[in-house]
């Protein structure tokens, strides 16, 4: 904070502080931004895999309600 003259005790900033604690905002803002749009970007999550957990979870909640669980299927 010393760099942009911050100072605590004052009850109003100066110009120049106002702008940069800003300018600041601004670049934390665009950072946070652009490493989640990394992280998202290799997230491979495509409608037809929606589709297909979607039918999975279906059907176990079905086989649930039967009472009939994917281990029992198999022995």
């Amino acid at each position: 904070m010393d760099l942009i003259q911050f100072d605590a005790a004052l009850s109003s900033q100066t110009t120049y502080t106002s702008i940069m604690l800003g300018v600041i905002l601004c670049i934390g803002s665009l950072v946070a931004f652009l490493l989640a749009y990394m992280v998202l970007n290799k997230y491979d999550l495509t409608k037809e895999k929606v589709s297909e957990i979607q039918l999975n979870i279906k059907n176990r909640k079905k086989d649930l309600e039967q009472g009939v669980s994917k281990h029992d299927q198999t022995i």
